[in-house]
């Protein structure tokens, strides 16, 4: 992942539009820290499709998505993929659910953060991550 990152801050692919990494477990929170690193630092993102469905990603990864969202680095983004990562609490849903309602993810049409971890998400998580999806992405079309 470490490479992937580098390339991506050194503008290595600047038409990318289509990340998808899906099913890769041993990328955990150390991989997503450094690809939302790589991606804030790129002085071009146009990225339109992110798949990190089960790469092992728990709160620490999804806060450094969110602090993407926050800082605009992901206003392009359509699809966002970020299912059966069992690591992730209702303080990281919660994290990206303050995200979303920041309207930086506007152009969002299809999001799936589906089977999280029983247990580890009540229904104050999927409240916070409803509202923020209902105000914050009017284009989307699937969930």
């Amino acid at each position: 992942m470490r490479a992937l990152a580098d390339l991506l801050c050194k503008n290595a692919f600047p038409a990318l539009k289509k990340l998808c990494i899906p099913r890769n477990p041993g990328i955990k929170d150390v991989g997503v820290v450094a690809l939302a690193d790589a991606l804030g630092k790129a002085t071009q993102t146009s990225l339109t499709h992110l798949n990190l469905a089960s790469v092992n990603m728990g709160d620490e990864g999804i806060a450094a998505l969110a602090y993407l969202v926050c800082e605009g680095h992901l206003e392009q983004l359509k699809v966002l993929y970020l299912s059966d990562n069992h690591d992730v609490s209702e303080q990281g849903i919660i994290t990206l659910a303050q995200a979303i309602g920041t309207d930086k993810l506007a152009m969002l049409e299809d999001f799936r953060m589906e089977r999280l971890e029983p247990g580890k998400v009540t229904v104050l998580g999927v409240n916070a991550i409803t509202h923020a999806i209902v105000s914050g992405c009017s284009q989307l079309k699937s969930i």
